[in-house]
């Protein structure tokens, strides 16, 4: 079989293949009450449920608002707005900028939720947050990997942003290993090549567990959105202040979900990165 014929048989690339699932999650107008319409079956993950005893715990400084305030205008940001390259990625970052970034491209807000059942009984509070999400359910989590953070150890953390802090779940990797974790830094791809100007990198994972309940295929197609509102978010704010970025969607998943301690775990993909620096 010829390298042509070999790639034009991959489902990666098979586009009838893909079609085949969007119109399995498409929403039609025909039945769509009894096909799509919201579940009122679902349940809200527990607070405790996001952390684990042995984690351990990095409180993050309280960002008052007017402290983030600047001449930086939205419209500047969105204008200012770049993807780099990781070899041009030269700026420090210190956990203070990380909390300001944190804070304020994934933070909650004052303002809180009541969620119900569909209008029924009230399943409890959720605090809103920075960004939009569908039925305010919040299914993605962000994963931090501090590579190079003053006043932050090295390794993987969770943010959890109902206590606007930072959870340690895994270890300081190593160059090699870190690197390993990225198509481009492992193949050696161009300007992407090398991690070493990179001060800490963003992981996003979609959470399905509680969302499939309510929204069933839609919840993939919500979380993936919601993934894109807090990159952008993460972005803007981060050009705010001076700093570079990078959103990328090339990732080896199995070795991340492995390093976040979540292989095992059906509801969880990972769905987004992003390299600062």
């Amino acid at each position: 079989m010829s390298k042509e014929v070999f790639l034009s048989k991959l489902e990666q690339f098979d586009y009838d293949d893909l079609f085949t699932d969007l119109m399995k999650s498409e929403q039609r107008s025909v039945a769509w009450r009894s096909y799509h319409a919201p579940r009122s079956n679902y349940s809200l993950p527990n607070p405790s449920d996001k952390v684990q005893s042995q984690w351990l715990k990095v409180s993050l400084p309280d960002i008052p608002l007017q402290e983030t305030m600047n001449d930086a205008k939205l419209m500047d940001c969105l204008r200012a707005r770049k993807s780099y390259v990781l070899s041009q990625m030269d700026q420090s970052w210190h956990l203070h900028d990380l909390a300001v970034l944190l804070s304020l491209a994934a933070g909650v807000r004052t303002e809180t939720k009541v969620i119900g059942n569909l209008g029924e009984t009230e399943m409890g509070e959720n605090s809103l947050r920075t960004y939009p999400s569908g039925g305010a359910l919040y299914p993605v989590e962000l994963y931090i990997y501090a590579r190079a953070v003053s006043e932050l150890a090295p390794g993987f953390y969770k943010y959890v942003a109902e206590e606007n802090a930072l959870f340690q779940i895994e270890r300081e990797y190593s160059e090699r290993e870190l690197a390993g974790l990225f198509p481009m830094t492992t193949y050696q791809m161009d300007d992407n090549r090398s991690l070493a100007n990179t001060a800490f990198i963003a992981v996003l994972v979609a959470n399905l567990e509680y969302s499939f309940s309510k929204y069933g295929r839609l919840a993939h197609q919500l979380a993936l959105l919601e993934a894109g509102h807090i990159g952008q978010n993460m972005q803007l704010v981060s050009t705010s202040m001076e700093k570079r970025s990078l959103p990328s969607c090339g990732y080896f998943s199995d070795k991340i979900a492995e390093a976040l301690g979540i292989s095992k775990n059906k509801y969880k993909h990972i769905v987004y990165c992003l390299f600062f620096g």
